[in-house]
């Protein structure tokens, strides 16, 4: 395995990299809301770009911390989250990138349940670290858990597909060359009642998770992954989906790399005027022919 270079879950201001594929970009953001109240950003983000026999990988992660008092661990659970997912994507595609169709099944049935027990194990482990006093009845395990609570989407971008995951709330969605918009899920709204969503702190969280499989575009596109920050600081479903429109349309000209650093800021200036939340994104821009850069990068930008 040719791991050029690794991402990681902790806090740049943004990843960027590319593959022969895609440019690939993700950040959070603090919510307006949180920064009046001195609170830290409870999402997190991450990502991984490897080759593996000279084909290129993508790995991409965000969560969405609970942020609750309940779940005032929830800033660590969302990056431990991150992490672990981004390893059991890595380890999976290690073992079946040979062959695609073992490679999706795997992601189906077995992604979500080695992401909960080594996002089990993380949080035992940081608890451990500060000095928490770690419970031996179920009761005091699902406690601790909780005060760690997070949401999850995850995506995995080989040269032969695309495998998306996601547990609780947040939005994922390929806006196409001709504006169409494909929804590998449906929306959180559509199951969930209020601001309920399914949690990693779920003891049956491993059979909560939704999995989807797309083709890689043939022409250019944009992927987009949120959490529900964003999609909270638009009124309609349509006003939604013309933001991720436009970005194509803006992208396409510019690419990733030049408009990547802008991000951040408009997305604070989204969470002023809209929802007040955290906000992360992860973007995947396809390209209709391969990228003019060659190889693969994933680099970490800190503030300026």
């Amino acid at each position: 395995m040719d791991d050029r270079k690794e991402g990681t879950a902790v806090e740049p201001h943004y990843i960027y990299g590319y593959t022969p594929q895609a440019e690939h970009f993700a950040c959070s953001v603090t919510g307006a809301s949180h920064l009046r109240q001195g609170m830290p950003c409870q999402d997190a983000f991450g990502t991984w770009a490897f080759s593996v026999a000279e084909e290129s990988v993508t790995l991409m992660t965000i969560a969405d911390g609970h942020g609750s008092a309940k779940h005032d661990l929830s800033e660590f659970g969302s990056k431990l989250a991150c992490t672990v997912a981004l390893e059991v994507m890595r380890d999976l595609y290690k073992e079946f990138h040979i062959h695609p169709q073992a490679l999706q099944r795997s992601f189906k049935s077995d992604f979500p349940r080695l992401v909960q027990r080594r996002w089990h194990e993380a949080v035992l482990a940081d608890a451990r670290v500060r000095g928490i006093e770690v419970p031996e009845d179920p009761v005091g395990f699902r406690k601790l858990f909780s005060r760690y609570g997070t949401t999850m989407l995850a995506c995995m971008v080989t040269p032969s597909q695309i495998l998306l995951g996601q547990l609780g709330d947040g939005d994922i969605f390929l806006v196409n060359k001709d504006g169409s918009v494909e929804l590998p899920f449906p929306r959180a709204s559509d199951e969930m009642i209020g601001n309920v969503t399914y949690s990693m702190s779920h003891e049956e969280a491993g059979l909560l998770w939704q999995t989807s499989q797309l083709p890689q575009p043939k022409e250019s596109a944009l992927l987009l992954l949120c959490t529900d920050g964003l999609t909270n600081c638009f009124e309609t479903d349509h006003s939604f989906y013309q933001f991720g429109r436009t970005l194509l349309g803006k992208l396409g000209k510019e690419g990733l790399s030049h408009f990547g650093g802008f991000l951040p800021d408009i997305l604070k200036d989204f969470s002023a005027r809209g929802s007040g939340d955290d906000i992360s994104v992860a973007l995947l821009l396809f390209h209709c022919k391969p990228s003019k850069s060659q190889g693969t990068k994933n680099k970490e930008v800190e503030p300026a």
